[in-house]
């Protein structure tokens, strides 16, 4: 969904009249920015510019006062302004556009919401403050709230998270990354999507194939998770949240000295075991788990700055049969594995007048171990990451080095490869008031040689709509697949064969939108529709070779398509706010079909999706918000113990959560059910599902207690 403007509003004073401030708030072309938000530092009082750009705002007293301006994509401003008794003071603003650099997306202000960056690359943002009113309790969720994109769990032991899936596409071709980093694919994409919502400040998506901008896999589109910066005060946080599955405790301390910033957090979290038919065999993947992490940031001057930070995660994950402790390794199906993940990273910045530079370093060690099949089980991922960047003139000239081992003792040996790439963007260039972005870069793969990747984006008004139009190209080499595998009978497991010479996946995209953002009376109106086009060749299937009854094994073979594939739709939001009575409504819709040449619908992606959100503050402490989708069907298969393979839709069903929350000064309180109408995946018959399409563990309710010194 795309939501893209809270108000802050509550009532202004009704009696005598001290004064107020008016005025105009503006680009610097001249032209208006309609729903701008303006409020009083320090006071619950505030509003919205109107289609013509202009606002007022009475003041409670006469005296000085600093009055806050903002709009989406524009750099925050904020005024000081002196109001004697009875007086109207006249304050017009221009805003300045933010920034986007090459691999970092730079957005600023209040972001209550999810809205979309106004710029001609498609970029969604998901704050944390989302996240947190729909129930989302790990990233993984809470990217789930934007539409066309959704989790695909293919493993029963990735504690319910492995890959996302973009707008049709299988989850491999998104890219992951962390703090503009791409440290966190493959077996690792387990670790960062199973992180804390409370952890992140917000969530970046960018849809289309974008290699040019990010590098490999991204071909339906990158996903950027950014931690909280380091506040002027000192700001301490903590919170436990009770489920009836499980619980979270979670702490948080921010804080700037001099030059010298710092954030830590720390996080535990447990889930049970599910066992909602009493068979003794968990739904869910139950874990427990612990998340340290710290980012530090140095400014001696305007000239040098630079950020380290590190993380580390130990989990244990348990799935199959609810066994005790001591007999993992002597029960079939009673699976547990412990995983080990660390995090290095380092960002510099010289703001030399002459050539400005950028400095990125990372790396990253994933690991685990454990008893699968009743045997003994290990996997193991290493990436190092380093890139330099220069501003030359008005272009962005940028070198990188990615370095990537992989190893999993169950599905493929030791593989490692080095990908250097060399890339070049433009400005954001406005000729005429058409707003123009473009990239392109070139990859040297140590194992598929030279892969070039275009981009290029364009943004225009028209008759008052909003135009953007976005296409590009992107690749992903072949190093680590989760295939589509079918659903199996029970107690049986799958062996995965690759053709030798498999061909690196490369993809085309296109994105075209209209939006109009306007105020009818006291109500925000934001309209957006969207349409996309993605085209793959080389395209690796999952084929079902044989099942074995004797060995209860289901072999399947990956290998390269002859045919192309694609994936066409449409995303339709729209957002209501009318700030008179504190009420936010969004509504939004996808439709899509992801198919091959032959018209082989693909497997396990949602064909089409509605979703919802609605939020009511009756004051600045007491808010209520109900979240929701109804999930169309998807494709699936299903493998039967005679080898034949059977084809059906999933139902169509709905999932929806309250949540509400009070607060007492520096302590809040939230309240929730999640999934409120108990709709969870029953399984099949033929025994244990290694492909969830629904909610497997049904209705959930939660209480949460959190307390904020010093924000």
């Amino acid at each position: 969904m795309f939501v893209l403007i809270t108000t802050l509003w509550l009532n202004t004073p009704i009696f005598a009249f001290h004064g107020a401030i008016e005025g105009k708030v503006h680009d610097k072309n001249g032209n208006p920015l309609v729903a701008a938000q303006i409020w009083l530092d320090g006071y619950t009082i505030g509003g919205v510019t109107d289609n013509n750009g202009k606002y007022t705002i009475e003041v409670p007293n006469h005296g000085e006062f600093k009055i806050i301006y903002q709009y989406i994509g524009f750099t925050p401003e904020t005024l000081t302004v002196m109001v004697m008794h009875g007086q109207k003071v006249k304050k017009d603003v221009v805003l300045e556009e933010s920034a986007i650099q090459l691999k970092a997306v730079e957005v600023t202000g209040r972001k209550e919401t999810i809205h979309r960056i106004k710029t001609p690359e498609p970029i969604t943002v998901i704050p944390q403050e989302a996240a947190e009113k729909s129930g989302a309790s790990t990233l993984g969720e809470a990217i789930e709230l934007e539409p066309g994109v959704e989790l695909q769990t293919k493993c029963s032991m990735c504690n319910n998270t492995s890959e996302v899936s973009i707008q049709g596409l299988p989850g491999r071709f998104s890219l992951i990354l962390f703090e503009g980093l791409p440290i966190v694919s493959g077996l690792a994409s387990r670790y960062i999507l199973a992180f804390p919502s409370s952890f992140m400040d917000r969530i970046e998506i960018l849809k289309g194939a974008s290699g040019a901008i990010w590098g490999s896999d991204a071909i339906s589109g990158a996903i950027n998770v950014t931690l909280p910066k380091p506040s002027n005060q000192l700001i301490t946080k903590a919170s436990y949240t009770y489920r009836n599955y499980g619980n979270e405790i979670y702490g948080m301390f921010n804080n700037s000295y001099n030059v010298i910033g710092i954030t830590g957090m720390a996080a535990h979290s447990e889930r049970g075991f599910v066992d909602l038919n009493k068979d003794k065999i968990s739904e869910n993947t139950a874990h427990l788990g612990d998340i340290y992490l710290t980012s530090i940031r140095i400014a001696p001057s305007s000239f040098y700055d630079l950020t380290f930070g590190g993380s580390i995660t130990n989990e244990v994950r348990k799935s199959g049969v609810i066994v005790p402790e001591y007999q993992y390794g002597t029960i079939p199906n009673a699976e547990k594995i412990s995983a080990r993940c660390w995090n290095l990273w380092n960002q510099s910045r010289i703001n030399s007048p002459i050539i400005p530079l950028k400095f990125k370093i990372a790396a990253s060690s994933y690991t685990e171990d454990g008893i699968v099949e009743n045997k003994d089980y290990s996997a193991e991922q290493k990436n190092l990451y380093s890139e330099l960047s220069a501003m030359l003139g008005q272009f962005t000239l940028g070198v990188s080095l990615n370095h990537e081992y992989l190893y999993d003792v169950r599905l493929f040996e030791a593989y490692d490869e080095d990908n250097y790439g060399v890339g070049l963007s433009t400005p954001h260039w406005k000729p005429g008031g058409i707003e123009v972005f473009a990239a392109a870069r070139v990859d040297f793969n140590s194992k598929y040689g030279e892969i070039l990747s275009p981009y290029g984006a364009i943004k225009f008004t028209l008759l008052g709509l909003d135009f953007n139009f976005a296409a590009g190209t992107g690749y992903r080499t072949p190093s680590i697949i989760f295939g589509s595998v079918e659903n199996l009978p029970a107690g049986y497991r799958y062996t995965v064969k690759r053709d030798t010479n498999l061909l690196s996946e490369k993809g085309l995209s296109a994105e075209g939108g209209i939006s109009k953002l306007t105020t009818i009376g006291d109500l925000i109106v934001d309209l957006k529709l969207n349409s996309f086009y993605h085209h793959v060749s080389n395209f690796i299937n999952t084929r079902l070779e044989g099942i074995d009854s004797v060995t209860q094994r289901a072999v399947f073979y990956y290998y390269n398509l002859d045919e192309e594939v694609t994936s066409k739709g449409v995303e339709l939001s729209f957002n209501f706010t009318p700030y008179s009575n504190n009420l936010d409504l969004t509504v939004g819709g996808f439709a899509l079909s992801p198919e091959s040449e032959n018209g082989h619908i693909l497997p396990f992606i949602n064909q089409w999706g509605a979703d919802y959100s609605v939020t009511y503050r009756k004051d600045s402490e007491l808010e209520f918000n109900i979240t929701g989708n109804v999930n169309g069907p998807m494709a699936v298969q299903t493998v039967y113990k005679d080898g034949s393979v059977h084809h059906h839709n999933s139902p169509v069903y709905p999932v929806s959560n309250f949540n509400t929350s009070k607060k007492f000064g520096p302590i809040k309180f939230n309240l929730g059910i999640n999934n409120i109408f108990d709709y969870y995946l029953k399984q099949h018959g033929e025994g244990t599902t290694e492909y969830y399409w629904g909610p497997i563990i049904g209705r959930e309710f939660y209480g949460k207690v959190s307390v904020e010194f010093g924000n």
